[in-house]
């Protein structure tokens, strides 16, 4: 028995089957149907599936309660990275019930301003000046003390509450960028990263509501760079190529974050608007040490400036890496070799100290620390 609940949810009763096993081989044959693309108005549109499977029986809680069940599971298979199934564990309860916990103080936390951007430095790998900041956010919870991203942003993006989130840090991360302007007139204005999650990129009033922050906070737009996800970039629809074009239009630049974990392929960004091209630091990791990775980052590197691309390397931690960075032509880079991220008062006094950075790290190779100090200044 097949029923729709709402929008792009249904639900099958499967009887008279022998387990778990049974259930699985139907969920991967539904995986398989929907893995052709639908043809709609001469286009090719693809879907992807995500099952979660509940096992009753005659010591089973109610039918309420298997469905539920059944629907904690659908959203672990989402959060594991969707089109797969997954099977109901009672554990799934309590990370249910942390995930509503961790959304209704998020709701609180956000008017209460328990929230802080952080800024992590990135430097011109050539030079050694300090072009720019990534704004990063923490929240500083009553309770439990700082929290890490990873402990909240995917919440926020499941609940929506990605939006007011990311409202609230472009209007914070550019009054701060645009009082270190004033507080060093006499240098080159500092560029602003943000990162662009899938459900701020898909609101309608995105550009609008990105243009009004800028305005009201006096902060010039070609200064901000938006780092997008290759999901973002990889949807070959004309709506994603036209919100692309708008934002260029509004004069931002586009960074493509984490290059190389997902699907994208170079030749396929010719067709995009992207100026920046930043490489995941599992990659950087590996480079010198891992002839595969360190291929891998000397062919981005080659096609990137090849179609006239700027490349920034993430999560440089030794001077090696640097070093080899440097000798590939990367472009920008950033990582705990400079800094970790920092509030805005200690990130404040780096740009007045970056001079020093670049006495530190710019210098000849031969008096270069070997070991690369990573807390040289670091906080």
């Amino acid at each position: 028995l097949i029923a729709r609940l709402g929008g792009d949810e249904f639900t099958l009763l499967l009887e008279h089957i022998d387990g778990e096993h049974d259930a699985v081989i139907i969920a991967e044959r539904i995986a398989q149907v929907l893995d052709h693309p639908f043809i709609i108005d001469g286009h090719e549109v693809y879907a992807t599936t995500s099952v979660g499977i509940a096992i009753g029986d005659s010591a089973s809680p109610s039918s309420d309660d298997i469905l539920r069940n059944a629907d904690m599971a659908m959203y672990e298979a989402k959060n594991s990275g969707k089109n797969r199934y997954a099977m109901f564990e009672p554990g799934m309860n309590s990370r249910a019930w942390l995930r509503l916990t961790v959304e209704t103080e998020m709701r609180r936390g956000i008017p209460r301003g328990e929230f802080q951007v952080y800024y992590q430095p990135i430097f011109d790998l050539q030079t050694g000046d300090l072009t720019g900041v990534e704004a990063l956010v923490r929240w500083n919870h009553p309770e439990r003390g700082f929290l890490a991203p990873d402990q909240f942003i995917s919440i926020a993006e499941q609940s929506g509450l990605i939006l007011p989130l990311g409202r609230w840090v472009i209007r914070e991360a550019s009054t701060q960028l645009h009082a270190w302007q004033e507080r060093f007139s006499d240098r080159v204005p500092l560029r602003l990263s943000l990162n662009l999650s899938s459900k701020q990129y898909q609101h309608p009033r995105l550009i609008d509501e990105l243009t009004r922050s800028l305005e009201s906070t006096q902060f010039d737009p070609t200064l901000i760079t938006l780092e997008i996800t290759e999901s973002i970039a990889m949807d070959d629809s004309p709506l994603t190529l036209e919100t692309l074009q708008r934002l260029k239009d509004v004069g931002v630049q586009l960074a493509l974050d984490d290059f190389g974990t997902g699907f994208s392929a170079l030749s396929y960004l010719r067709r995009f608007p992207i100026d920046n091209i930043k490489i995941d630091q599992s990659f950087i990791a590996g480079l010198g040490h891992d002839s595969e990775d360190t291929s891998i980052v000397q062919a981005v590197m080659a096609a990137s400036h090849a179609m006239k691309l700027t490349v920034t390397a993430e999560g440089i931690e030794t001077v090696e890496q640097l070093n080899l960075l440097q000798e590939l032509g990367c472009n920008f880079g950033q990582g705990f070799l400079f800094s970790h991220p920092l509030p805005s008062e200690q990130m404040g006094e780096l740009i007045e100290q970056s001079p020093n950075v670049r006495q530190r790290f710019w210098q000849p190779e031969s008096e270069l620390d070997p070991a690369g100090d990573s807390d040289a200044i670091s906080t």
